[in-house]
């Protein structure tokens, strides 16, 4: 959550630019245009310096500051999409050399039959112990997201799970006695099933995981 001092003090500086401006001290217009993505490289600081996790989505918000601010100087060649594409490849390259386990600063238990998951620049840990376990949605980008539902339940009706990963990882921990059934496509990504499964009824509820992955990793575990 921003700060509701720096969003004061910004305020009081736009003003303060603004008298000036009226004084004929400066063109404050032209100033502000060229350097306000400053005001985002000080949101990243803050967010690193506020962080108790992962300081992952500080040093994002810095750089993309600065691609904006070298944009705005006429320092990058080919624009700011022009180098956000190759910030793109190297976060992601940071992340696989760091690990996972440094996204993992959210910790939640979750009693929902059907809950959904949005994880971007971020990471996440999560508990399901749902008694009517129906299925889920799980979006990560540039993050990682762990769902551990061995505590969980299956609906008799069997449950279904839609995930999409880019730029990201997603774990899922699974009881042994569930049956699993899988379906999607990996672009650029990996898809691995580590899961011993024990449940060979094939009347018994079953587990549907449909997935799309590209840049990133899926794991399923028990």
């Amino acid at each position: 959550m921003i700060n509701r001092y720096f969003i004061a003090v910004i305020i009081i500086l736009i003003g303060i630019g603004l008298l000036l401006e009226q004084m004929t001290f400066w063109n404050f217009g032209y100033v502000f245009s060229t350097w306000w993505p400053l005001i985002i490289v000080i949101l990243g600081v803050m967010n690193l310096s506020q962080s108790k996790g992962s300081v992952f989505p500080g040093i994002i918000i810095i750089l993309v500051g600065l691609l904006l601010l070298g944009d705005q100087l006429h320092l990058i060649t080919g624009g700011f999409w022009g180098a956000f594409w190759p910030l793109i490849f190297i976060a992601f390259g940071s992340w696989l050399i760091f690990g996972r386990r440094h996204f993992f600063h959210k910790k939640f238990t979750i009693n929902q039959n059907f809950p959904k998951f949005n994880t971007v620049f971020s990471g996440s840990k999560n508990n399901i112990e749902s008694e009517n376990f129906e299925g889920a949605e799980i979006m990560t980008m540039f993050g990682g997201t762990e769902i551990n539902m061995r505590r969980a339940s299956i609906s008799p009706d069997g449950a279904v799970i839609d995930i999409s990963v880019s730029f990201g990882g997603v774990t899922l921990f699974i009881p042994e006695t569930w049956r699993i059934e899988v379906s999607g496509a990996p672009m650029f990504g990996a898809f691995e099933n580590k899961t011993r499964n024990r449940n060979l009824d094939e009347n018994a509820p079953c587990l549907r995981i449909k997935y799309f992955v590209m840049f990133g990793g899926i794991e399923l575990k028990n």
